[in-house]
């Protein structure tokens, strides 16, 4: 669903533009779909716009905005940032009290849908600086039409993603750092017992704690199960055992901590 936008609302300074990336770079990279900067007066809104297949991300440079999105209603001032999945039911319009001076790009990519994902369900305003970014996005997409400027764009959002990813994740991080201590020290047992028989009963029963509690909690710092966790580092080292030394593979699973070199060559 498009939605009109009141251009009587918009500063004269105000610009963007729509591009048409081929088809060749639409199925390997991020890609711009249309770029603009706004400095947008108290009528300026975007009502219940949704299935546009594409990501938004919005950053006040000055002035007030507001998000309604996802049942939340988001007020984003000086220097923060917004990442929209515009399948999905949103509005913004700008605060009441001055022209709302903002940044915004339109953009899509198949390559990384599921980094994009983690993002936009996080659903948090972030404080990153994308002022110098957002520019150099602007010049990759509209110089010379050459594959090598599609790889710069594409590489510059992926750069923008990511720092929004990591605002994220450290500002989750920053939130819960005595339960992140709780994660480092079950990490650290984990590795020093690989190679015996451990369970997730064990760990928890080590630090007293709930299977159900710390098995979300380590899911959403590490981004693997415990279990998950366990079997990585087992296949390290196993690797490592692999390359460097002469032992069987019954060995091998032995001393990576494996149950039976079938189990191992099963994994």
């Amino acid at each position: 669903m498009k939605t009109s936008v009141l251009y009587t609302s918009l500063n004269e300074k105000s610009w963007s533009k729509d591009l048409t990336p081929s088809l060749d770079v639409r199925k390997k990279y991020m890609y711009v779909q249309c770029i603009g900067h706004y400095f947008a007066t108290s009528n300026y809104c975007v009502v219940n716009r949704h299935n546009v297949h594409s990501f938004l991300l919005l950053y006040t440079h000055s002035g007030t905005g507001i998000i309604e999105y996802r049942n939340k209603k988001i007020t984003l001032t000086q220097g923060m940032s917004f990442l929209i999945d515009c399948d999905l039911k949103h509005s913004y319009y700008a605060g009441a009290k001055e022209l709302w001076d903002f940044y915004w790009i339109h953009f899509n990519g198949t390559c990384i849908e599921g980094y994009m994902q983690e993002i936009v369900d996080a659903c948090c305003v972030t404080n990153i600086d994308i002022n110098s970014i957002f520019h150099e996005i602007n010049h990759y997409s509209q110089e010379n039409n050459t594959i090598a400027n599609s790889i710069l764009a594409s590489t510059a959002i992926i750069e923008m993603c990511t720092k929004i990813l990591l605002n994220i994740k450290e500002s989750i991080s920053n939130c819960d750092h005595m339960q992140s201590a709780i994660i480092r020290n079950s990490i650290t047992f984990i590795e020093e017992n690989m190679t015996r028989k451990l369970c997730l009963d064990d760990i928890c029963r080590e630090f007293s704690i709930s299977k159900f509690y710390f098995s979300h909690l380590f899911k959403s710092q590490t981004g693997m199960t415990p279990n998950e966790y366990l079997s990585s580092i087992r296949i390290s080292k196993s690797k490592s055992l692999l390359r460097s030394t002469d032992l069987s593979v019954s060995e091998i699973a032995d001393n990576s901590g494996f149950n039976g070199s079938s189990y191992f060559i099963y994994y």
